[in-house]
């Protein structure tokens, strides 16, 4: 069991939610894929979590800086050991946040997962977050070669929403309302570096 959680959660983080679902039940059935509801014109994005504050999707519209909404997020959240949790500077009209699992002893996602469900519960309820949601993650994996990149994923407000009203399954489970999701998040891999967030 504590295998195939792991590879569920690996593939959740590292593809996006693009790997085929794991036989879980499904919370609520899902006819068709709808589209995303970003368009062509967007400006909004989060500077990557390093030394070089490249932005991650696109070249957002200044200014960038320390959202509310992104604060009023990373507050909210239960931050266990072993997971760390910032707020990052994005464009206006957003929240962004930054979270690492740094756990041996627990599976792959037992922290990380749980906080991200709370994540967008709370964005969804509370318009004042923002029209956007940013979220950058990382599952630390002991040992030469770490499997899990550094993703980060972008979604509208609209997406989100959905999501909940759709039914988030329970943490380390897949259901036809995540894959969708997911596979309709902008989703870029960053690379490795040795980051640490500060504010948790």
């Amino acid at each position: 069991m504590a295998r195939n959680l792991r590879t569920i959660v690996a593939l959740t983080v590292a593809l996006g939610g693009l790997a085929v679902a794991c036989g879980g039940p499904s919370l609520r059935p899902v006819d068709s894929i709808p589209p995303p509801s970003e368009s062509p014109g967007i400006s909004v994005d989060v500077l990557a979590p390093t030394l070089a504050h490249d932005y991650v999707f696109e070249r957002g519209t200044p200014p960038v800086d320390f959202q509310q909404g992104s604060r009023t997020l990373v507050d909210m959240l239960p931050k266990p050991p072993g997971l760390h949790v910032a707020a990052l500077e994005s464009t206006r009209d957003s929240a962004a946040i930054f979270m690492i699992e740094d756990d041996p002893k627990v599976a792959w996602g037992a922290l990380l997962l749980p906080a991200e469900k709370t994540v967008f519960e709370e964005f969804a309820a509370n318009r004042k977050l923002g029209d956007w949601l940013m979220l950058i993650d990382d599952v630390i994996v002991p040992g030469p070669k770490d499997p899990v990149p550094v993703t980060a994923y972008r979604w509208a407000r609209a997406d989100v929403e959905h999501y909940v009203a759709c039914g988030i399954p329970k943490p380390g489970t897949q259901n036809d309302c995540s894959n969708i999701f997911f596979r309709i998040a902008r989703t870029v891999i960053l690379q490795k570096s040795n980051y640490v967030p500060r504010g948790d």
